[in-house]
């Protein structure tokens, strides 16, 4: 139930424990008076009963037709369709799905961020690999194949490594958002008499907790396109890298066929180390994309005000 606190004139929601009582608004502390519910009764009264009819209709008498002339016949109707005539298979939009949908999402995608995002696998055959916390970090995960060549090449690339920086916010406020998911799951009411005075700063945003998550999906999907499309560390690495062994060659360069010879090279050296995204990165983006579509299909269903599920059909 939602009133009109009369003190701070803002909506608050008043669980169904708090009804026939005085509730304190979550702002300001002002007792807001709550209606006790009724039980109404109406009474039907009994309808009469109908009284007997004497009275006998007779049927209106049709003429037979002229002679020579046939009578009009009514167009014969579509055979109905029998029961084997036409298939149809669908499922049902639940909303305990769709409830549920966005916190199991950003679960998924917090453990991912321990797997493998990006790696360079020349010939197939592993030799950087990075995830969501060495990029944080400026770290790379050689392997063990050929451990002098590796320590070099690892050393040239620690070189021109940088942050992935929008890193250091995507991670911490996906904890912080799966946290919520779980919150808005679990808990349904917030009172100051429930809440630990150090946590006292939630209640007024309590009430927001479903716009909040909603924007905070959004925001956590535009932070992992964002950094996508930047790169990661050892993408950035490997590109600077060989912009560097090239750098000589680019500046002497003086006519555009030397130019492109120079662009040709360098493209030739960057494939060499076969740079990539892996499944888990893909997979990590496919659950932010779930826990977005997963709210605002709450948001949508939230809005057909009792409406019956909807459910999507295929004909055949």
């Amino acid at each position: 139930m939602k009133l009109v606190c009369p003190g701070c004139s803002k909506s608050v929601e008043v669980p169904e424990s708090a009804l026939g009582t005085d509730y304190p608004c979550l702002v300001c502390g002002t007792k807001i008076p709550v209606p006790n519910t009724y039980t109404p009764s109406v009474t039907v009264p009994t309808p009469p009963a109908p009284a007997p009819t004497t009275s006998t209709v007779s049927k209106p008498t049709v003429p037979p037709p002229p002679p020579g002339l046939a009578p009009a016949t009514a167009p014969a109707s579509a055979p109905p369709a029998l029961p084997g005539d036409v298939k149809e298979c669908g499922i049902s939009l639940s909303p305990k799905f769709l409830d549920w949908l966005a916190p199991a999402a950003l679960a998924l995608a917090l453990v991912l961020t321990f797997f493998t995002w990006v790696g360079a696998y020349p010939g197939g055959h592993r030799l950087f690999a990075q995830n969501a916390w060495d990029a944080m970090s400026r770290n790379i995960t050689p392997n063990t194949i050929g451990q002098d060549e590796m320590d070099k090449l690892e050393k040239n690339l620690e070189t021109v490594l940088v942050y992935s920086k929008w890193l250091w916010l995507y991670t911490p406020l996906l904890i912080v958002t799966l946290i919520l998911a779980f919150a808005e799951r679990f808990v349904k009411d917030l009172t100051p008499t429930t809440v630990p005075g150090a946590f006292a700063w939630v209640l007024p945003f309590w009430p927001m907790r479903f716009r909040l998550l909603t924007i905070l999906c959004c925001v956590l999907l535009g932070l992992f396109l964002w950094q996508s499309w930047l790169g990661f560390g050892l993408e950035n690495a490997v590109r600077d890298h060989v912009a560097k062994q090239f750098l000589d060659q680019v500046k002497s360069a003086d006519t555009q066929a030397k130019r492109d010879v120079v662009t040709l090279n360098s493209g030739l050296e960057a494939a060499r180390y076969a740079v990539q995204t892996t499944t888990w990165y893909r997979l990590a983006m496919l659950a932010h994309i779930a826990a977005v579509l997963g709210m605002l299909g709450r948001t949508w269903l939230s809005k057909r005000e009792g409406k019956p599920t909807p459910r999507f059909l295929v004909r055949y």
